[in-house]
């Protein structure tokens, strides 16, 4: 399925059928190009797998309407590639047409995950059997951190198994999350300066009384980047960054 906002600026617009001579199995789909003769079979997740099956030689792409727009060409797509149509089992497609590289159609979809590459997407049940039988189990992927705890040494933070935890703090690590640096603090601004800062809330009334005005928060300016040097989180200029580097400062935030 193309996508509409690239499609725009491309020449052509067509539907095709990509068919399986072995078993006559087919896809239809929306193709935005500059060449009509680019070889373009398809971007379906069955219909791949069926190539890899088969092998491409085994494939052959038939144009079946050409339009001037890629809006033209969804509007069709979205005819052709209906809810009926996938539920057949001879069909490659796995989710309706019609809208641009978004699936927004389709009703009664599966969620299944690639067990090599983590991957998940969304099948009707159809479909479901096939990639079943490819590796692929029912059900979106844990989330990496299940089952874990997070530790904390030195402004790192880690998520490793419970069964770890021991070995962990008897080498220095702490269970849960460092406390943050501006927790309990305040952010003060100088007019004079030009210049914020974080102060206990014990010393603001002393600092308001020197010029210092209350914050809610520092702003982010505009061309800085974040540096850290594993304890302390800093906006600079870019250009200062090597100067930084060298006592030991890294980009990004802790």
């Amino acid at each position: 399925m193309a996508n509409l906002k690239k499609s725009q600026n491309l020449l052509y617009h067509v539907i095709y059928k990509t068919i399986n001579t072995v078993n006559n199995h087919e896809y239809i789909g929306a193709h935005s190009t500059n060449n009509l003769d680019d070889n373009y079979l398809g971007s379906g997740k069955l219909l791949n797998l069926a190539i890899k099956k088969y092998g491409v030689s085994k494939f052959k792409r038939v144009i079946l309407f050409s339009f001037s727009t890629p809006e033209e060409m969804f509007k069709k797509e979205k005819e052709l590639v209906t809810e009926e149509y996938i539920s057949n089992p001879n069909v490659y497609n796995i989710v309706t047409g019609g809208f641009g590289g978004f699936n927004k159609g389709s009703l009664g979809l599966k969620h299944i995950t690639n067990n090599d590459t983590n991957e998940v997407m969304a099948v009707s049940k159809e479909k479901l059997t096939e990639f079943l039988n490819n590796g692929w189990t029912l059900g979106g992927k844990s989330a990496a951190n299940k089952g874990k705890v997070y530790i904390f040494k030195e402004g790192k933070r880690l998520a490793i198994n419970k069964d770890k935890l021991l070995i962990y703090q008897k080498n220095g690590w702490n269970l849960g999350y460092e406390q943050s640096p501006t927790k309990g603090k305040i952010w003060i601004y100088s007019p004079d300066q030009d210049k914020y800062s974080l102060c206990n809330s014990d010393d603001l009334e002393t600092y308001i009384k020197d010029g210092w005005i209350q914050k809610k928060w520092s702003p982010v300016k505009k061309g800085t980047i974040w540096i850290n040097n594993s304890k302390i989180n800093k906006r600079i200029d870019p250009l200062l960054f090597s100067n930084y580097e060298k006592t030991g400062w890294t980009k990004g935030r802790i």
